[in-house]
Protein backbone atom coordinates (compact mmCIF):
# COMPACT_ATOMS: atom_id res chain seq x y z
CA UNK A 1 0.00 0.00 0.00
CA UNK A 2 1.30 3.56 -0.85
CA UNK A 3 2.12 6.11 1.41
CA UNK A 4 -0.30 8.24 -0.07
CA UNK A 5 -3.29 5.53 0.26
CA UNK A 6 -6.21 5.64 2.27
CA UNK A 7 -7.89 2.58 3.52
CA UNK A 8 -10.60 2.13 1.68
CA UNK A 9 -14.58 2.20 2.93
CA UNK A 10 -14.68 -1.62 2.47
CA UNK A 11 -11.81 -3.18 3.30
CA UNK A 12 -11.62 -6.95 1.51
CA UNK A 13 -10.29 -8.97 4.74
CA UNK A 14 -10.16 -12.42 3.09
CA UNK A 15 -7.01 -10.91 1.07
CA UNK A 16 -5.58 -8.43 3.90
CA UNK A 17 -3.77 -8.39 7.14
CA UNK A 18 -4.13 -7.15 10.48
CA UNK A 19 -1.77 -5.48 12.41
CA UNK A 20 -2.25 -4.86 15.80
CA UNK A 21 0.80 -2.23 17.23
CA UNK A 22 0.85 -3.12 20.75
CA UNK A 23 2.11 -0.26 22.79
CA UNK A 24 3.23 -0.95 26.12
CA UNK A 25 0.73 0.31 29.19
CA UNK A 26 -2.33 0.86 27.11
CA UNK A 27 -4.68 -2.71 27.65
CA UNK A 28 -2.51 -4.24 24.71
CA UNK A 29 -2.15 -7.35 26.38
CA UNK A 30 -5.90 -7.26 26.63
CA UNK A 31 -6.57 -6.53 22.62
CA UNK A 32 -3.82 -9.14 21.70
CA UNK A 33 -5.72 -12.10 23.37
CA UNK A 34 -8.93 -10.92 21.42
CA UNK A 35 -6.63 -11.15 18.50
CA UNK A 36 -5.08 -14.27 18.68
CA UNK A 37 -8.21 -16.14 19.48
CA UNK A 38 -10.00 -14.93 16.30
CA UNK A 39 -6.87 -16.04 14.03
CA UNK A 40 -5.87 -19.57 12.81
CA UNK A 41 -2.39 -20.13 15.00
CA UNK A 42 -0.52 -20.83 11.45
CA UNK A 43 -1.60 -17.52 10.35
CA UNK A 44 0.10 -14.96 13.23
CA UNK A 45 3.22 -13.54 13.00
CA UNK A 46 4.57 -12.35 16.45
CA UNK A 47 7.14 -11.87 18.79
CA UNK A 48 9.96 -9.04 19.35
CA UNK A 49 12.63 -9.15 16.47
CA UNK A 50 15.48 -7.11 18.28
CA UNK A 51 17.61 -8.52 20.92
CA UNK A 52 18.50 -4.87 21.87
CA UNK A 53 16.79 -2.61 24.32
CA UNK A 54 15.50 0.34 22.19
CA UNK A 55 14.32 3.61 23.38
CA UNK A 56 10.25 2.28 23.08
CA UNK A 57 11.30 -0.98 23.61
CA UNK A 58 9.97 -1.89 19.86
CA UNK A 59 12.22 -3.60 17.32
CA UNK A 60 14.29 -1.82 14.54
CA UNK A 61 12.16 -2.07 11.64
CA UNK A 62 15.34 -3.80 9.98
CA UNK A 63 14.70 -6.55 12.81
CA UNK A 64 11.06 -7.07 11.87
CA UNK A 65 11.50 -7.35 8.22
CA UNK A 66 14.58 -9.65 8.78
CA UNK A 67 12.51 -12.23 11.23
CA UNK A 68 9.06 -11.96 8.08
CA UNK A 69 12.00 -12.88 5.62
CA UNK A 70 13.54 -15.39 7.48
CA UNK A 71 10.18 -17.17 7.54
CA UNK A 72 9.35 -20.00 4.45
CA UNK A 73 7.27 -18.71 1.32
CA UNK A 74 4.41 -20.73 2.37
CA UNK A 75 4.36 -19.45 5.97
CA UNK A 76 4.62 -15.56 4.78
CA UNK A 77 1.71 -16.51 2.69
CA UNK A 78 -0.60 -17.68 5.81
CA UNK A 79 -0.15 -14.64 7.62
CA UNK A 80 -3.30 -12.80 8.40
CA UNK A 81 -2.32 -11.05 11.61
CA UNK A 82 0.73 -9.51 12.70
CA UNK A 83 0.63 -9.32 16.67
CA UNK A 84 2.61 -7.66 19.40
CA UNK A 85 5.44 -4.98 20.23
CA UNK A 86 6.32 -4.37 16.18
CA UNK A 87 7.31 -1.13 14.67
CA UNK A 88 5.42 1.33 12.14
CA UNK A 89 6.17 0.69 8.85
CA UNK A 90 6.18 -3.33 8.71
CA UNK A 91 2.99 -3.39 6.19
CA UNK A 92 5.59 -2.05 3.72
CA UNK A 93 6.99 -5.40 3.21
CA UNK A 94 4.06 -8.02 3.81
CA UNK A 95 3.24 -9.40 0.63
CA UNK A 96 -0.91 -8.11 0.82
CA UNK A 97 -2.44 -5.30 2.17
CA UNK A 98 -2.06 -4.30 5.61
CA UNK A 99 -4.18 -2.05 8.06
CA UNK A 100 -3.23 -1.17 11.29
CA UNK A 101 -4.98 -1.15 15.01
CA UNK A 102 -3.85 0.08 18.55
CA UNK A 103 -4.78 1.51 21.85
CA UNK A 104 -3.47 4.56 23.39
CA UNK A 105 -3.62 5.86 26.75
CA UNK A 106 -3.87 9.35 28.61
CA UNK A 107 -0.17 9.93 28.61
CA UNK A 108 0.70 10.42 32.20
CA UNK A 109 -1.54 7.56 33.37
CA UNK A 110 0.39 5.09 31.14
CA UNK A 111 4.18 6.83 32.48
CA UNK A 112 3.00 5.86 35.95
CA UNK A 113 1.70 2.57 35.36
CA UNK A 114 4.85 1.57 33.25
CA UNK A 115 7.81 2.59 35.70
CA UNK A 116 5.78 0.46 38.65
CA UNK A 117 5.29 -2.51 36.08
CA UNK A 118 8.84 -2.29 34.92
CA UNK A 119 10.11 -1.99 38.46
CA UNK A 120 8.19 -5.84 38.88
CA UNK A 121 10.52 -6.99 35.72
CA UNK A 122 13.79 -7.13 37.57
CA UNK A 123 14.70 -10.18 34.84
CA UNK A 124 15.16 -7.71 32.52
CA UNK A 125 17.52 -4.53 31.82
CA UNK A 126 14.93 -2.09 32.76
CA UNK A 127 14.24 -3.30 35.23
CA UNK A 128 17.19 -3.93 37.18
CA UNK A 129 17.92 -0.26 36.67
CA UNK A 130 14.75 0.52 38.11
CA UNK A 131 14.43 -1.32 40.88
CA UNK A 132 15.95 0.77 43.41
CA UNK A 133 14.48 4.04 42.07
CA UNK A 134 11.52 6.26 43.07
CA UNK A 135 8.91 7.78 40.74
CA UNK A 136 10.14 11.00 41.75
CA UNK A 137 13.30 10.25 40.91
CA UNK A 138 12.49 8.26 37.42
CA UNK A 139 10.22 11.96 36.53
CA UNK A 140 12.85 14.16 37.62
CA UNK A 141 15.92 12.21 35.65
CA UNK A 142 13.74 11.53 32.49
CA UNK A 143 14.79 7.57 32.77
CA UNK A 144 12.30 6.90 29.81
CA UNK A 145 12.16 8.24 26.43
CA UNK A 146 9.77 11.42 25.98
CA UNK A 147 6.62 11.22 24.09
CA UNK A 148 6.83 7.31 23.49
CA UNK A 149 3.30 7.05 21.84
CA UNK A 150 4.19 9.88 19.62
CA UNK A 151 7.52 7.73 18.71
CA UNK A 152 5.80 4.67 18.22
CA UNK A 153 3.07 5.91 15.57
CA UNK A 154 5.25 8.49 14.19
CA UNK A 155 7.36 5.19 12.55
CA UNK A 156 10.48 7.71 12.53
CA UNK A 157 13.50 5.20 13.07
CA UNK A 158 15.75 7.95 14.25
CA UNK A 159 12.92 8.16 17.50
CA UNK A 160 13.98 4.66 18.08
CA UNK A 161 17.97 4.48 18.84
CA UNK A 162 19.47 1.89 21.16
CA UNK A 163 18.65 2.73 24.66
CA UNK A 164 21.44 3.85 27.44
CA UNK A 165 20.98 4.95 30.80
CA UNK A 166 22.54 8.18 29.91
CA UNK A 167 20.85 9.44 27.12
CA UNK A 168 17.47 7.64 27.20
CA UNK A 169 16.50 7.89 23.69
CA UNK A 170 17.20 11.28 23.73
CA UNK A 171 14.79 14.72 23.13
CA UNK A 172 12.36 14.86 20.16
CA UNK A 173 14.06 17.85 18.60
CA UNK A 174 11.92 18.47 15.77
CA UNK A 175 8.86 18.11 17.82
CA UNK A 176 5.99 19.01 14.68
CA UNK A 177 7.07 16.50 12.59
CA UNK A 178 7.16 13.82 14.70
CA UNK A 179 3.77 14.59 15.69
CA UNK A 180 2.35 15.45 11.96
CA UNK A 181 3.60 12.25 11.37
CA UNK A 182 2.05 10.24 13.95
CA UNK A 183 -1.60 11.82 13.22
CA UNK A 184 -0.81 11.00 9.35
CA UNK A 185 0.06 7.78 9.99
CA UNK A 186 -2.72 7.09 11.80
CA UNK A 187 -5.04 8.58 9.16
CA UNK A 188 -3.92 6.64 6.03
CA UNK A 189 -2.77 3.35 7.47
CA UNK A 190 -5.04 3.13 10.77
CA UNK A 191 -8.39 0.78 10.66
CA UNK A 192 -8.90 1.81 14.28
CA UNK A 193 -6.78 3.57 16.85
CA UNK A 194 -8.80 4.13 20.45
CA UNK A 195 -8.07 5.61 23.64
CA UNK A 196 -7.55 2.62 25.90
CA UNK A 197 -9.89 4.40 28.58
CA UNK A 198 -13.01 2.83 26.19
CA UNK A 199 -12.06 -0.16 25.52
CA UNK A 200 -15.36 -1.78 25.43
CA UNK A 201 -15.97 0.90 22.93
CA UNK A 202 -13.25 -0.09 21.08
CA UNK A 203 -13.61 -3.74 21.08
CA UNK A 204 -17.36 -3.49 19.94
CA UNK A 205 -15.91 -0.94 16.74
CA UNK A 206 -13.39 -3.75 15.86
CA UNK A 207 -16.05 -6.63 15.29
CA UNK A 208 -18.51 -4.25 13.61
CA UNK A 209 -15.85 -3.71 11.20
CA UNK A 210 -14.32 -7.45 10.56
CA UNK A 211 -17.74 -8.71 10.72
CA UNK A 212 -16.90 -10.53 14.57
CA UNK A 213 -19.76 -11.93 15.94
CA UNK A 214 -19.45 -10.01 19.54
CA UNK A 215 -19.19 -13.63 22.04
CA UNK A 216 -16.13 -13.60 20.02
CA UNK A 217 -14.13 -10.07 21.67
CA UNK A 218 -15.40 -11.01 25.21
CA UNK A 219 -12.06 -10.19 27.67
CA UNK A 220 -10.52 -10.69 31.10
CA UNK A 221 -8.31 -7.84 31.89
CA UNK A 222 -4.47 -9.06 31.52
CA UNK A 223 -0.97 -7.77 32.33
CA UNK A 224 -2.39 -5.30 35.11
CA UNK A 225 0.20 -3.06 36.82
CA UNK A 226 -0.35 -4.28 40.89
CA UNK A 227 -0.27 -1.73 44.10
CA UNK A 228 0.19 1.08 42.24
CA UNK A 229 -0.55 4.73 43.44
CA UNK A 230 -2.92 6.82 41.65
CA UNK A 231 -1.64 10.12 40.36
CA UNK A 232 -3.07 12.04 43.08
CA UNK A 233 -0.87 10.26 45.98
CA UNK A 234 1.94 11.57 43.98
CA UNK A 235 4.07 14.46 44.04
CA UNK A 236 3.27 17.35 42.09
CA UNK A 237 6.81 18.18 41.11
CA UNK A 238 6.89 14.26 40.09
CA UNK A 239 3.71 14.31 37.88
CA UNK A 240 4.79 17.84 36.06
CA UNK A 241 7.93 16.59 35.08
CA UNK A 242 6.06 13.61 33.40
CA UNK A 243 3.17 16.29 32.24
CA UNK A 244 6.59 17.97 30.27
CA UNK A 245 7.73 15.14 28.50
CA UNK A 246 4.70 14.22 27.41
CA UNK A 247 3.31 17.13 25.50
CA UNK A 248 3.05 15.88 21.94
CA UNK A 249 1.43 12.17 23.59
CA UNK A 250 -1.06 14.52 25.12
CA UNK A 251 -1.92 16.12 21.63
CA UNK A 252 -1.87 12.74 20.19
CA UNK A 253 -3.76 11.24 22.71
CA UNK A 254 -6.56 13.45 22.56
CA UNK A 255 -7.14 13.94 18.35
CA UNK A 256 -7.10 9.82 18.49
CA UNK A 257 -10.21 9.79 20.89
CA UNK A 258 -11.85 12.97 19.82
CA UNK A 259 -11.38 11.25 16.03
CA UNK A 260 -12.81 7.85 17.71
CA UNK A 261 -15.76 9.56 19.48
CA UNK A 262 -16.51 11.09 16.06
CA UNK A 263 -16.59 7.63 14.33
CA UNK A 264 -18.81 6.11 16.97
CA UNK A 265 -21.48 9.00 16.73
CA UNK A 266 -21.38 8.28 13.10
CA UNK A 267 -22.50 4.84 14.17
CA UNK A 268 -25.57 5.86 15.47
CA UNK A 269 -28.03 3.82 17.60
CA UNK A 270 -27.03 0.79 16.18
CA UNK A 271 -23.48 0.98 17.26
CA UNK A 272 -25.28 1.64 21.36
CA UNK A 273 -27.30 -1.60 21.16
CA UNK A 274 -24.20 -3.37 20.53
CA UNK A 275 -22.03 -1.76 22.78
CA UNK A 276 -24.88 -2.16 25.82
CA UNK A 277 -25.35 -6.07 24.45
CA UNK A 278 -21.23 -6.33 24.58
CA UNK A 279 -21.45 -5.63 28.16
CA UNK A 280 -23.99 -7.80 29.03
CA UNK A 281 -22.52 -11.09 27.52
CA UNK A 282 -19.03 -9.56 28.17
CA UNK A 283 -20.83 -9.36 32.35
CA UNK A 284 -21.71 -12.89 32.37
CA UNK A 285 -18.69 -14.17 31.04
CA UNK A 286 -16.86 -12.61 33.82
CA UNK A 287 -19.25 -13.83 36.41
CA UNK A 288 -18.41 -17.32 34.97
CA UNK A 289 -14.65 -16.74 35.25
CA UNK A 290 -14.95 -15.74 38.73
CA UNK A 291 -16.76 -18.67 39.96
CA UNK A 292 -14.99 -20.81 38.54
CA UNK A 293 -11.68 -19.77 39.87
CA UNK A 294 -11.93 -21.25 43.44
CA UNK A 295 -11.94 -25.01 41.73
CA UNK A 296 -8.98 -23.99 39.67
CA UNK A 297 -7.04 -22.90 42.26
CA UNK A 298 -7.67 -25.28 44.86
CA UNK A 299 -6.67 -27.54 41.53
CA UNK A 300 -3.73 -26.16 41.37
CA UNK A 301 -2.66 -26.20 45.01
CA UNK A 302 -3.58 -29.96 45.22
CA UNK A 303 -1.26 -30.38 42.58
CA UNK A 304 1.63 -28.38 43.90
CA UNK A 305 1.30 -30.11 47.09
CA UNK A 306 1.48 -33.18 45.26
CA UNK A 307 4.71 -32.58 43.06
CA UNK A 308 6.51 -31.33 46.14
CA UNK A 309 5.41 -34.51 48.41
CA UNK A 310 6.63 -36.89 45.82
CA UNK A 311 9.20 -35.14 43.42
CA UNK A 312 11.61 -33.35 45.89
Amino acid sequence: MSADQAIPSHVGWASSILIFLHMGKTGGSTLSAILTRNFAANGQFAGQFDGHLRATGISSLAAAQKAFEDLAPEKQAQIKLVNGHVPFGIHAFLPRPAYYISLVREPIEREISNFYYMKLQTGTKMGRFLVTMDFAEFAKKGFSADNYQTRILSGLEELNPLWDAETHGGIINDQGTALQSAKHNVERHFLLAGPMERFDEVVVSLARRLGWDLGSVTYERLNVTPQRPSRDNLSKAAVEAVKERTRLDLDLYQWIAARFDQDVRGEGHSFQRDLARFRNVNKKKMKQSSASAPFWSALQRSLSTWFRRDHT
